[in-house]
């Protein structure tokens, strides 16, 4: 009989030299889609009767998502050298607080997420708020990403989402680019913060492989 229990996603270990090449640009796709989330949310044309009016907060709710896997995921290729291809926001979640020593790690996102809900006139919120959000949507990505279509093509219910839920969302997503950078700052990561020109003859051969796709 074939196995049917449901798998864990398989971890892959990295070298210290593969973490610190990696975790600057896992650090820009965190803070790029969080970024990107706010413009799509903010933009004036996402706005009924306008089809934009769906169409940017539901991507701006996908890149949300993205932004905190990226962050999680980044969390565990810092801390315990591994990499979870998975876009289960629940699970890595859980994943991080289960590899944690001690609850520091819980408390200061927690204590972080506090700070920046309490600009928005939130209530204080718990862990288990967090679990609780992450666990309704931890595979609304995929299914965002499909405007509510599994991988299947078949209609999904993970296609529903409150104001609440989108602010405490965004106050994770930032709160884990915090903890990150200031993280990689400790270890001495370099972080994408600034863009400046850099003459052709100085470029590396990523870099103008990077810069040729751009413009391409």
């Amino acid at each position: 009989m074939a196995d049917k229990r449901r798998r864990h996603p398989s971890q892959a270990e990295l070298t210290q030299q593969e973490i610190r090449a990696a975790a600057p640009r896992m650090m820009a796709g965190a803070e790029a889609h969080q970024r990107a989330s706010l413009h799509c949310l903010d933009n004036p044309k996402a706005t009924m009767p306008s089809v934009d009016g769906l169409f940017f907060p539901f991507v701006s709710f996908e890149l949300l998502l993205l932004s905190i896997e990226q962050s999680l995921r980044l969390i565990l290729l810092m801390n315990y050298s591994v990499i979870y291809p998975v876009h289960n926001i629940f699970w890595l979640y859980k994943t991080v607080l289960n590899k944690s020593s001690s609850d520091g790690l819980r408390r200061e996102i927690v204590n972080r997420l506090n700070a920046h809900s309490g600009s928005l006139g939130m209530d204080s919120i718990a862990d288990g708020d967090i679990r609780k959000c992450f666990q309704k949507h931890d595979s609304s990505y995929s299914s965002f990403r499909y405007f509510g279509l599994d991988n299947k093509a078949r209609s999904t219910l993970k296609w529903e989402v409150k104001l609440y839920e989108v602010k405490l969302l965004h106050c994770v997503a930032v709160s884990l680019i915090e903890m990150n950078e200031r993280e990689m700052r400790e270890r001495g990561i370099v972080i994408y913060k600034s863009m400046r020109k850099v003459p052709k003859s100085k470029m590396t051969d990523e870099l103008q492989d990077l810069m040729a796709r751009c413009a391409a």
